[in-house]
């Protein structure tokens, strides 16, 4: 197994996933991977789930919290500096974030409870069960040993978009004929 040379996590701020994605940069840290994840957007939970976690695991010098809204402005260096988005989601049916991940062309590791929204011809795109740490960390250690998980960037933000937008009208009960202009 080949250790990537600096694995840049991004995760947004589901905080009931919070102990399952510690969890898994626990794991690849203790398989000698150096992983650094960083938690960004306002928590809607007790920050202190995600603290706890943290500091329990000693994973205080791999996990950064950034607890805040994240301006549209903003967005893009997020997506951009990370190496791949996380969303080991537990419940909920979507995640908007997977969508822009994948307009920047970054691997995406989500769970099968909010996998049904994402295209399956994605080959940066890696399913695990949901509530299954070990999972999560070996599905990111697939993915930066895959050869076609540096397929960046990619050249279809309006793809993208266009998939956002289809999975707003969709939970919004529209046609997505009726966003386009």
């Amino acid at each position: 197994m080949q250790t990537h040379p600096n694995i840049r996590l991004l995760a947004d701020s589901y905080a009931r996933v919070a102990t399952l994605r510690n969890v898994s940069v626990a794991i690849l840290r203790d398989r000698g991977h150096p992983v650094h994840l960083l938690v960004a957007g306002e928590f809607w939970e007790d920050k202190a789930v995600y603290t706890r976690c943290i500091e329990q695991r000693q994973l205080s010098s791999l996990v950064r919290l950034d607890d805040r809204y994240i301006a549209n402005e903003e967005v893009g260096r997020y997506f951009s500096a990370a190496d791949a988005l996380i969303a080991p989601y537990t419940g909920g049916t979507q995640s908007g974030s997977a969508t822009i991940a994948l307009s920047f062309g970054l691997p995406l590791i989500v769970t099968d409870r909010i996998a049904e929204g994402i295209p399956a011809s994605e080959n940066i795109v890696k399913v695990i069960p949901a509530g299954n740490p070990t999972a999560l960390a070996d599905a990111v250690e697939e993915v930066f040993e895959s050869p076609s998980s540096s397929a960046r960037p990619v050249d279809n933000a309006d793809e993208g978009w266009r998939r956002l937008a289809g999975l707003i009208s969709q939970s919004a009960g529209a046609r997505s004929s009726d966003l386009q202009t």
